[in-house]
């Protein structure tokens, strides 16, 4: 004989090694589970020949998600962090990109998007708070600031440029 799959005792919870028949040779594996309100088992996931995956709902992962060098994290509580090295300790924070975010401290509800985009207090004030760097090394100064690029870069605005509060120049 030859094992066609596990299913428990209910039959409402079952992996089938060959579908449709216990003969068949496709090489895949099928997950099912069925919740309370109905008997018959849904089809949740499935593992292919080639070894791609399709789930049929939500994925909870506790821990990093490594894709190909793109590294998912969810180190610290509320925070979204997208590359290699990128973020430290606190909350309710968003990374994206290689070194993001990485001298954050305690800082949160920041925003860094961009390769090394940090910030950094030479007057030892922060960490900030509520401030975004956007772009290649962008770096946050003060906290409810919006950084973008740093002084090698000139910021072009195509359309209009609407201030509705004070503004100052060096």
């Amino acid at each position: 004989g030859s094992l066609g799959g596990v299913i428990n005792v209910a039959q409402n919870t079952k992996i089938t090694a060959s579908d449709p028949k216990a003969d068949s040779s496709n090489n895949e594996l099928r997950f099912y589970t069925t919740d309370l309100s109905h008997g018959d088992p849904y089809e949740r996931m499935r593992i292919t020949k080639e070894g791609d995956v399709s789930m049929n709902h939500n994925l909870y992962v506790r821990g990093n998600i490594n894709l190909n060098g793109i590294t998912l994290r969810g180190e610290t509580e509320q925070n979204i962090s997208i590359g290699g090295a990128s973020f430290t300790d606190t909350s309710w924070n968003t990374a994206i990109g290689t070194g993001a975010g990485t001298n954050n401290g305690t800082g949160h509800t920041n925003t860094y998007v961009g390769h090394n985009t940090t910030q950094h207090d030479p007057n030892d004030n922060g960490p900030f708070s509520n401030s975004t760097a956007l772009g290649y090394s962008a770096t946050i100064t003060a906290a409810n600031q919006i950084v973008l690029g740093t002084t090698n870069e000139t910021v072009e605005i195509p359309g209009s440029l609407n201030i509705t509060g004070d503004a100052t120049g060096n």
